[in-house]
């Protein structure tokens, strides 16, 4: 008579608190809850990754501009922001921070830009030129500016840029050109633009006011629009400073932009 084979039982053991079972070669095998477990687990990781990947995406679109994706005004009151409680904390507690003192950003300069005759050029061609021209000053205020700066569309044809520990005549040194011995005030500006397929210059006028990390923004940014007035209003394609602490009023009705 044939004898039936003897089934050995498994074993089952149990690691931090989930059953397994033990094979009789003695190889430990986890239990098909604990693979269902891991792999809703790595599903639940994940959907949580790609959520985090869409929310960058949308706090990106949030804080930029569409047309030159440069930041928004909403994007850079965000990074002013940032920045003024980073300065509050480091002077608060200047220990927590290894740069010498020096090189602790303290102060920088508001820079306020303003395409000339941009509302000629819309007159004279279509919106989709002035699109251009704006996309043409927005790289080239790139290039210009180091990784700590803020570059933004603020509106319009309006832009603004945030120097870190760079006071107004760093700015106008590094932006606009003199040509012999002009002061200062009436340095230049220009960007290559191409228009219907011509290169073409466009200039600017700019405002610059220096101010401390701990500052309004709002109030900052008056002086520094002041300053682009008086620039528009003394014959365009130039820069002028406003006095730390002023409160000029801009007179934009006879500037002519």
């Amino acid at each position: 008579m044939r004898e039936t084979p003897t089934r050995i039982p498994e074993e089952t053991s149990v690691m931090e608190g989930r059953p397994e079972t033990q094979s009789a070669e003695g190889n430990t095998k986890p239990d098909k809850e604990s693979v269902d477990l891991a792999q809703k687990n790595l599903d639940l990781q994940q959907r949580l990754a790609e959520a985090e990947k869409d929310r960058e995406a949308w706090r990106y679109l949030a804080d930029h501009d569409e047309l030159t994706d440069l930041l928004n005004r909403g994007g850079l009151r965000r990074r002013f922001r940032e920045r003024h409680l980073d300065a509050s904390t480091k002077a608060a507690r200047p220990e927590d921070d290894r740069r010498p003192e020096k090189s602790r950003p303290k102060s920088g300069s508001m820079l306020v830009l303003d395409v000339d005759n941009f509302k000629v050029i819309n007159d004279a061609y279509d919106h989709s030129v002035g699109d251009d021209v704006l996309r043409a000053v927005a790289e080239h205020l790139r290039s210009k500016t180091r990784a700590g700066d803020y570059v933004a569309r603020w509106g319009g044809e309006e832009f603004v840029i945030i120097f870190d520990s760079t006071d107004s005549r760093g700015v106008q040194s590094k932006l606009y050109v003199r040509e012999g011995n002009e002061e200062v005030g009436k340095a230049r500006m220009k960007v290559e633009a191409v228009i219907e397929g011509e290169s073409q210059s466009i200039t600017l006028s700019g405002g610059v006011a220096d101010f401390e990390f701990d500052e309004d923004l709002d109030k900052v940014f008056r002086r520094a629009d002041a300053a682009m007035y008086q620039a528009k209003n003394s014959g365009k394609n130039r820069i002028f400073s406003a006095g730390r602490g002023t409160e000029a009023k801009a007179d934009p009705s006879s500037s002519g932009k």
